[in-house]
């Protein structure tokens, strides 16, 4: 057998051994005690001093956590906050773009004059902290309403019946002007599972309560309450934020005001003088079966049939006074007025003469100021 040179070993080696180098052997207890007894004028580490050091690497080491763990809560925050601009910008679209001056909206508001239903994704219909706006990202099964070949919307919760009218457009007698109104998303991109989560990994919480559409995330802990970047994060869109105010005059001579007034404009007359005024302004897709404008696809669909609409009446007062307001009307620029009144041919049948106008609703106060003459 070869026999090894211990101490040549480690003179070689430093105080170590050669890289790759394995050593087997049976040494007695005075070569261990001498190999490793340390040199005159040495001495090795107190009890006290390695304590001292253990701690110091224990503190390091808790603070070392502390940072990375802060700078993780720290990313996972902004990716929430993140996430809650881009339901935002789902929702309302970026009313800051214009195109030749005009307001811009492309979101889930401009388009279907709503905000979107929430609906239970994950199969717990009694807990609704889980529910998710779907149409946000996501159209549906689609669904042929009228037997036309061609699909009118989408089935969201799978029942059979249209949740979301699809993007078409909508004409008032046949003019060229059109309306276009309907979804035509996604407006965010589709999250894994069809639930949108926060930075931490836990699910968002929507909640509509009467006109507030509200977002929330329970945090890092992923509970209620909390301090820190354990606090809920809540982001809520009020009835201000995607609805406006829209006034306007009609003055008395554009209307009709008198039975003279309605002959002379080729109507028998009938009833109350002066009839009432109605303002209409439809904001909202409302019928998937609605028929097209006398069959022809090339003039779209009816929108007084097919579209939900807010209104206001003038009566013999207002109209002489002429201004009205229209409250909540949800804020986008494929919005359409319209200014009616009751009359009768001269079959006696009753008619609606009127006059209508596109427009565009933005958030805040809207004034449109005097509106034209009757057809």
């Amino acid at each position: 057998m070869m026999a090894v040179n211990i101490q040549e070993v480690i003179q070689r080696g430093g105080r170590g051994f050669y890289s790759g180098f394995s050593l087997r052997c049976h040494l007695s207890g005075s070569q261990v005690s001498g190999l490793y007894a340390p040199a005159a004028g040495q001495r090795g580490f107190t009890l006290i001093e390695l304590l001292i050091v253990a701690v110091t690497m224990s503190v390091a080491a808790v603070l070392s956590v502390s940072v990375l763990s802060g700078n993780t809560d720290q990313e996972n925050f902004s990716a929430t906050v993140n996430t809650f601009a881009q339901i935002e910008k789902g929702l309302l679209g970026v009313t800051s773009d214009r195109v030749k001056g005009d307001v811009r909206f492309a979101g889930y508001v401009q388009d279907m004059g709503a905000l979107p239903a929430l609906y239970d994704v994950l199969g717990t219909p009694r807990d609704k902290s889980d529910d998710q706006p779907l149409g946000l990202w996501m159209s549906g099964t689609q669904v042929d309403a009228d037997n036309d070949q061609k699909a009118d919307g989408g089935d969201l919760d799978g029942d059979g019946e249209i949740d979301l009218i699809f993007y078409r457009a909508y004409t008032f007698n046949n003019r060229v002007e059109f309306v276009r109104l309907g979804w035509r998303g996604g407006y965010i991109n589709a999250p894994a599972g069809n639930v949108l989560n926060d930075g931490w990994g836990n699910p968002l919480v929507f909640e509509k309560i009467d006109d507030t559409f509200s977002v929330t995330s329970l945090g890092a802990d992923g509970k209620k309450g909390g301090r820190g970047y354990n606090m809920d994060i809540v982001r809520s869109f009020r009835k201000r934020d995607y609805t406006a105010s829209v006034s306007g005059h009609v003055c008395p001579h554009t209307v009709f005001t008198s039975p003279d007034n309605i002959r002379l404009r080729g109507y028998s007359g009938g009833g109350e003088y002066p009839p009432p005024v109605e303002v209409r302004i439809y904001h909202a897709p409302e019928k998937a079966d609605c028929p097209l404008y006398n069959d022809d696809k090339k003039s779209g669909y009816p929108l007084s049939e097919c579209l939900a609409y807010t209104s206001v009446f003038l009566t013999e007062e207002d109209i002489e006074d002429g201004y009205f307001r229209l409250d909540n009307i949800p804020v986008g620029s494929e919005r359409f007025l319209l200014v009616l009144q009751p009359v009768n041919d001269d079959g006696g049948n009753q008619k609606y003469a009127g006059m209508g106008y596109k427009i565009t609703v933005e958030p805040g106060e809207i004034w449109l100021g005097t509106l034209g003459t009757m057809p």
